[in-house]
């Protein structure tokens, strides 16, 4: 799950804004695992840096309280879905198992 939205707060870990921002926008908490991959996309007029992490719920049940929608998909369906062009390559990731995927996109370790 990406951190989307607003920047994390001041001093606050990444993980830290990840538990905020899934408790505001779905009513859950979680238990962050491992980052699992990092990318940064170039837009014309800004560059992002985007940190996906593995996570469990910890307690209760997800609600679009802060989304627009809310549904569990199986990757082959990922297609059926627009995405902003910064997360392709995670969107192929997850469609291919996460194994290489083609994409322009550039991955920082």
């Amino acid at each position: 799950m990406g951190i989307s939205g607003r920047q994390g707060e001041l001093c606050e870990s990444l993980e830290d804004a990840l538990v905020r921002e899934i408790r505001e926008e779905l009513g859950i908490t979680i238990r962050v695992k491992d980052e699992f991959f990092r990318i940064e996309h170039d837009y014309p007029t800004k560059s992002v840096r985007l940190h996906f992490f593995n996570f469990a719920i910890a307690e209760g049940e997800p609600q679009p309280l802060d989304v627009a929608d809310l549904r569990w998909v199986e990757p082959r369906e990922l297609d059926n879905f627009q995405f902003p062009p910064a997360d392709a390559e995670l969107i192929a990731k997850l469609r291919f198992g996460m194994q290489a995927a083609p994409t322009k996109a550039k991955e920082e370790h």
